[in-house]
């Protein structure tokens, strides 16, 4: 993909910091992890990191016993200060006998704002990793599906959600077997007849693309083109709906139905306020253009 994934850039910049008081911010069924078996001397920090604790978590570090019988550690670290007074961390994965590897973006955070972060062990012998701050705004809470591939030796995401502090957690994040709501589908299909409609809208195509690298801008609308010519076709816009579901696609924002009920009712304004409603969605334009 020639673009940094939009939606994960956005979220990150909230997440993986230790947790301070604050009711608001406070996940649903939160609750203290005991770390087993762990020697936090052997995690790999480097000069200037800390481990960024907190209440639930007072080394944010949780031993993970994938199928091979091995143990990967998964810490939460705090990274450093930027230029301009941002907190940067990474969420970090140690493996025995493999490289030690970070695990998606670094995150850089206002430390003014009120957070919390936490590794939960699934029954299905996944993680969940979420993360949230206090506030109303669209992406307060976010939360990935951790998966281990044997193969590779390294930590990857399978499902990555956001959503308002008002929005409840979709039930799959707590059992780590990610389902496809029944509903998602139709809520899907209405979406794509809407951008099918705005494709050649002056406003949408520019505010769809508004946000991206002028260099890439030209191949993005190409993809983007070519994508509305195939939903065109029958059984299209179908197929597509079912990839964003699928496991192949990281990203729920086109198959949750909280997110897609609110595009799909967004029916009273011109295309040029329809696409900023997805862009602002997070994640989005990358599924609209993707190669």
């Amino acid at each position: 993909m020639m673009r940094t994934i939009f939606g994960f850039v956005a979220i990150s910049s909230a997440l993986l910091v230790g947790c301070k008081d604050d009711k608001k911010a406070a996940p649903p069924e939160a609750a203290p992890i005991a770390p087993t078996g762990l020697a936090s001397s052997a995690f790999p920090l480097r000069p200037g990191e800390t481990y960024a604790g907190g209440k639930r978590l007072e080394t944010n570090l949780v031993d993970w016993n994938v199928e091979d019988g091995s143990v990967v550690q998964l810490g939460i670290v705090a990274t450093g200060r930027a230029d301009n007074g941002r907190e940067n961390g990474v969420l970090r994965a140690f493996h025995a006998g493999s490289e030690t590897h970070d695990v998606g973006p670094t995150y850089s955070l206002d430390p003014a704002i009120e957070h919390w972060s936490e590794l939960k062990l699934l029954p299905n012998n996944r993680v969940m990793f979420r993360y949230g701050e206090a506030g109303e705004g669209p992406r307060a809470r976010n939360a990935v599906l951790l998966r281990w591939d044997a193969d590779a030796k390294r930590v990857r995401i399978a499902k990555r959600w956001t959503g308002a502090s008002s929005e409840p957690e979709p039930e799959w994040l707590l059992s780590g077997e990610y389902k496809v709501a029944p509903e998602s589908e139709g809520l899907c299909l209405q979406v794509i007849a809407r951008i099918v409609s705005c494709e050649g809208d002056a406003k949408f195509r520019d505010a769809i693309f508004r946000r991206d690298d002028v260099v890439d801008k030209a191949a993005m609308q190409e993809h983007f083109d070519t994508h509305v010519a195939t939903w065109q076709k029958p059984g299209g816009a179908k197929a597509q709906c079912e990839r964003w579901a699928s496991a192949a696609y990281v990203d729920t924002h086109f198959s949750e139905p909280a997110k897609l009920k609110r595009l799909a009712a967004e029916t009273k304004h011109d295309c040029g306020f329809f696409a900023s409603e997805i862009v602002d969605e997070g994640g989005l334009p990358t599924a609209l253009t993707e190669i």
